[in-house]
């Protein structure tokens, strides 16, 4: 049986800092949320949802990374990708040892959504091996953007929000 595309090593090494950040920052809700502030910039937000999914024999968490973007009162995702990670990492940081699926991508300002692995009972039943590379590209790329413009620099970003938007 195939299975969905995972992000590229790097884009994954990229994703991995981000996780290293939400589980270390201390707060009252370190390992679950992490909003990153920089200046010019849209907020980055990484949020761990509560729900366990089952992908074959193993079983994956669900986070949300967004950008977030008030408008009249209205919060919008610009963009937002749900993944689902499937963790063996342990005792090492090795990139090979964790896989990173895009499981869905909104970008709320062009009403676009879109969603390649379909979950039921909190299992992956289906995926869209199409939308799946798709969708697995654009994550790559927002990586390399993310990395870019500075979110990972400590000299320019300097503000760790922990305080998620329900809060």
């Amino acid at each position: 049986m195939a299975i969905p595309k995972v992000l590229n090593k790097e884009a994954t090494t990229i994703f991995c800092e981000l996780l290293h950040r939400m589980e270390t920052v201390p707060s009252p809700t370190q390992g679950r949320y992490l909003k990153i502030q920089l200046p010019g910039y849209l907020p980055l937000s990484i949020s761990r949802l509560s729900l366990r999914i089952r992908t074959g024999a193993n079983v994956g968490h669900p986070y949300l990374l967004s950008q977030i973007n008030e408008q009249k009162g209205d919060f919008m995702l610009e963009p937002g990708m749900t993944f689902i990670i499937v963790d063996h990492r342990a005792q090492t940081a090795d990139p090979n040892m964790i896989w990173i699926y895009p499981e869905s991508y909104q970008q709320d300002s062009s009403s676009i959504f879109r969603e390649c692995l379909t979950i039921s009972e909190n299992r992956l039943v289906n995926f869209n091996p199409r939308l799946s590379a798709e969708l697995s590209d654009v994550a790559n790329s927002w990586m390399m953007k993310i990395k870019a413009d500075g979110y990972l620099d400590d000299d320019r970003t300097g503000i760790y929000l922990t305080k998620s938007l329900a809060e």
